[in-house]
Order: structure tokens, then sequence, then C-alpha cells
């Protein structure tokens, strides 16, 4: 389980994060809702191990806090645009995990297979549709077998059928046992898929339900 406690996190002498507190279970499903500028993506930041809280403590399983253990799927993606989908996903378990390159290209063809990405295998991100490029943003997130799954945004600028699309992604994924954390503006979406919506307001007032 993941258990944040008085969690605070301010920019120039502004507090974005203040006294935040939550728990995510293992297997469980988090959205993370609320206005522009209440800490939403700087919450994530400090989750995935990209920026640091001024105070609090993250414990996973009442250990000390990895980083490492999440993953994390950014809004804009972030694929290496000179790798093809397949290149771009066992990049990562090759040069950290340490996996052959035999190992690390059974394990993505395993992903791009359970994401219906399998044909694309070998084209570029210039080729792929934006769903098509955030399943193998998802597969590389994966690949590293995280603990925790992190969404930034990640129905933004879709169309309605993509947006379903994700959500039954997300879906799937929560039921094979994998924990998410979602942040998002979507509220239709947010609860269609969370066990627990967190939501953030300014002044550090904030629910969890």
């Amino acid at each position: 389980m993941l258990e944040v406690k008085n969690l605070s996190k301010s920019f120039d002498g502004r507090n974005i994060i203040k006294d935040l507190s939550f728990s995510l279970k293992n297997g469980e499903t988090m959205t993370v809702v609320g206005s522009s500028g209440v800490g939403k993506t700087t919450l994530l930041r400090i989750i995935a191990g990209l920026e640091t809280a001024d105070s609090g403590v993250i414990t996973l399983d009442g250990q000390n806090y990895d980083p490492q253990a999440t993953g994390v799927v950014f809004q804009d993606f972030n694929l290496f645009p000179n790798l093809t989908a397949l290149e771009n996903i066992t990049l990562a378990p090759k040069l950290v995990l340490k996996m052959t390159a035999q190992a690390a290209d059974n394990l993505a063809q395993e992903l791009l297979e359970q994401l219906q990405m399998l044909p694309y295998s070998a084209q570029y991100p210039y080729q792929l549709s934006g769903g098509q490029k955030q399943r193998v943003a998802i597969a590389r997130a994966l690949a590293m077998k995280p603990r925790i799954l992190c969404y930034d945004e990640p129905t933004s600028a879709l169309d309605p059928n993509l947006r379903q699309e994700v959500e039954n992604l997300i879906l799937n994924l929560k039921r094979q046992g994998q924990t998410q954390f979602i942040i998002t503006h979507d509220l239709v979406f947010a609860e269609h898929v969370a066990d627990q919506v967190l939501q953030l307001k300014p002044r550090g007032e904030n629910d969890e339900g």
C-alpha cells in the first residue's frame, strides 16, 4: 500500500500542496482531480521522483518509498522519435534491468499484443496516431514492471472514441492487479475508472472519497 502523510510543497513562497495525506491500496486505482494550479501534476512528479517534497513521508508497504517503483505515462508520451515502437519499449529494460535483447524483445511483444499494438511494432512514433502512441508509452512503462503506474492527463486531447479506449485499457490493467495513479481534468472518466477520487483544492483543503 502506498501511504502519503502530511505532504507539502511550495514554490516561491506559495503553498502548492499543504499537509496532504492519502493511501492507495495495492491493485487499486486513484484519480486525482481539481482545477488548474492546485498541484495535481506536482503531486505526480513527487510520486514519480521528479520533484522533492518540502516535508512529509511517503511509504510503500510500510517501507521507505523508492520512486523507481513507479512508471509514468506523460501527457506528451515522450517517445524517442528515432526508435520504433518495439525499440522504445525494449530500451530501458536492457539498460536498467539488464535484460538480454531477446528477453526484452519477448516482453515488449507480449505487452504490445496485450495492448493490441503488435502489428505496429516496427513503426516509428510519427507513423502512429495519438492513441497508438499512448499505448506504446503505457507498454514502455509496464516493461519496467512498476508497482504503481502513473498517468498525467491520459484523456486530454483525445476524441470520445479514444477516451473510451483509454478507459477500457485502464480498467483492464486494474483487473490484472496493476496499481494506478491518474491525474485528470475529466471528472466522468475519473469516476468511471477509480476506486478512490482525490480532489485537490486550493490552500490544501483536500477531499478523498
